[in-house]
């Protein structure tokens, strides 16, 4: 249950990446870009996935009819919300309730 979760509210942040920019991609395609461009991302080659990524997503969105900007924009908004907005988060919540260690 906890990977459906997690699925979901990824798919949930893809949606308001591509609400906010005003894209038209139907949800089907936004769910296949957030697996595939998550799948990309754990590849070892690059940091965090950023130039693999941003490649996939230049490559789906030519095919799509959309501009390579909007990938690169797009690539951008993810790398930021996914990955540094859930760290900030997570900084907060260890800053409130710091783990315990036991020695």
């Amino acid at each position: 249950w906890l990977t459906l979760l997690c699925q979901i509210i990824s798919l949930l942040q893809f949606y308001c990446i591509v609400w906010s920019m005003n894209l038209e991609i139907g949800l089907i395609t936004l769910l296949f870009i957030a697996s595939v461009s998550s799948l990309v991302s754990i590849i070892p080659i690059s940091i965090a996935g950023i130039g693999s990524r941003d490649a996939l997503l230049i490559y789906i969105f030519l095919r799509i009819n959309l501009d390579a900007e909007s990938a690169l924009i797009f690539s951008a908004l993810v790398l930021f919300i996914l990955y540094l907005g859930t760290g900030i988060f997570g900084f907060i919540a260890y800053l409130i309730k710091p783990l315990k260690t036991q020695v």
